[in-house]
């Protein structure tokens, strides 16, 4: 159960990390050179995101707000250790998406909820009660 806890803080982490990346480099004694951080240019953006009522026992109100018009986006549920336990593919042709989510067919517990688009990627908890 430890494990899985380290595995799930370690990806949610990832997730939510999205601004510099700052990389360490062993230089020899004679150089001169400074470490400087560098912007990714290709940083996923965050959407606000607002998923409701949480917890509750399966049929979720999805309301993500997206800084761009999409086309598509894929809507995936992990579960504390990783697995995909649930993914949809939605389309919309706005920078705003309300969808009406039932997973009342997995157990009762805490999952990650992501939304994924091609320019952005944001996530939350997701918590299950039956």
């Amino acid at each position: 159960m430890k494990k899985s806890m380290i595995v799930m803080l370690f990806f949610m982490i990832a997730v939510l990390v999205n601004s510099q990346t700052l990389v360490k480099l062993k230089l020899p004694n004679n150089c001169n050179a400074t470490p400087q951080a560098v912007d990714n240019p290709t940083s996923v953006k965050s959407s606000k995101l607002e998923l409701y009522p949480n917890p509750n026992s399966g049929n979720f109100t999805l309301i993500i707000s997206f800084h761009d018009i999409i086309d598509k986006a894929i809507i995936n549920v992990y579960d504390t250790k990783g697995k995909s336990v649930y993914k949809e593919t939605v389309y919309s042709d706005s920078d705003k998406l309300v969808k009406q989510l039932h997973v009342g067919g997995l157990l009762a517990g805490t999952y990650v909820f992501e939304v994924k688009t091609a320019k952005e990627l944001s996530s939350t908890k997701l918590v299950i009660n039956k």
